[in-house]
């Protein structure tokens, strides 16, 4: 599991989350892990937790797929979309993982087929309590994501910061 921390500024959207893989119930090492639950593509930031599979593939379609409206209608139309594709590769069309997206001045967050917009802060995650509790006293998501590794067993540092324009 991980932890993707949004937050909505005047000026821009801050997405951070933390690097933690895991295979079964070990850690895998850092310098093996090459693989991250957040990107920015396309000048959008996506963040995932869940199975880091369904990520990687989110991640590609993202590459050569665009959202057409931003909106909570474009989000959905994109996910259905990628679900279609995902069962045409793998013979799964499934959509478990929870995500941040942030593109366009809007930040979203993704549950299944609820897709809900973001005005001011909000985390996923294992240590999303943590963090959301942070930004709700005001921390930037770096700071919520650090709190989310000092005190939540199932992420860890290092932490990665992205932001967007809004």
């Amino acid at each position: 599991m991980s932890v993707v921390a949004v937050k909505v500024l005047k000026d821009k959207i801050e997405v951070a989350s933390d690097s933690i893989a895991v295979k079964g119930w070990s850690k895998i090492p850092s310098a093996e892990n090459k693989f991250t639950k957040m990107q920015k593509i396309n000048d959008m930031i996506i963040g995932g937790v869940g199975n880091a599979e369904e990520t990687s593939l989110f991640f590609h379609y993202i590459k050569t797929h665009t959202i057409e409206n931003v909106d909570e209608r474009g989000v959905l139309d994109f996910i259905i979309e990628f679900r279609r594709w995902k069962n045409d590769l793998t013979g799964n069309n499934s959509f478990i993982n929870n995500y941040i997206m942030a593109f366009k001045g809007k930040a979203f967050y993704i549950e299944n087929m609820l897709i809900v917009p973001v005005d001011d802060y909000y985390a996923i995650g294992a240590g999303a309590d943590y963090s959301n509790g942070a930004l709700y006293m005001g921390a930037t998501v770096k700071e919520a994501v650090k709190a989310s590794c000092e005190l939540c067993a199932m992420v860890c540092e290092p932490i990665i910061v992205e932001s967007i324009m809004k």
